[in-house]
């Protein structure tokens, strides 16, 4: 048994329609003892009832609960989110590319732009590894 209170807007109710189960659209109250629901079937197709204080013991609502919800912990969101920008951090910024990649990688990575990247790089070590075009 449910109450007409609990007919709200995205409802999953049974009874309205056999024992198949509708979807309610919109609900409009017409005093304090009719509902007026809009409600979509299995089908997709969308009818409207009133419906009474007496209709109450045939409807049941099914549990409402979301497939998902916003109730997870805001550190651990924020943390997560700022090592994936990190992570991605070199698609944009070239600086960021060689401080966060080793400057073998770097390298191979940005041979046209060396020069640029690495000279910027305050943790590149040009050493006598590094090709002499990319010293100047």
């Amino acid at each position: 048994m449910a109450r007409l209170e609990d007919l709200t807007v995205g409802a999953s109710v049974t009874g309205l329609v056999g024992s198949a189960s509708v979807s309610v659209v919109a609900a409009k109250w017409h005093g304090n003892a009719v509902l007026e629901i809009t409600f979509k079937d299995a089908k997709g197709q969308l009818a409207d009832q009133l419906l009474y204080r007496e209709d109450e013991e045939r409807l049941s609502v099914a549990d409402g609960g979301l497939p998902w919800s916003f109730d997870a912990d805001a550190d651990q969101l924020r943390l997560a989110s700022e090592a994936y920008r990190i992570h991605l951090a070199h698609l944009f910024d070239p600086y960021l590319a060689c401080i966060l990649r080793p400057l073998s990688r770097c390298r191979t990575r940005f041979r046209r732009s060396i020069r640029k990247c690495c000279r910027a790089c305050p943790s590149a070590t040009f050493s006598r590894t590094t090709p002499a075009r990319a010293r100047r």
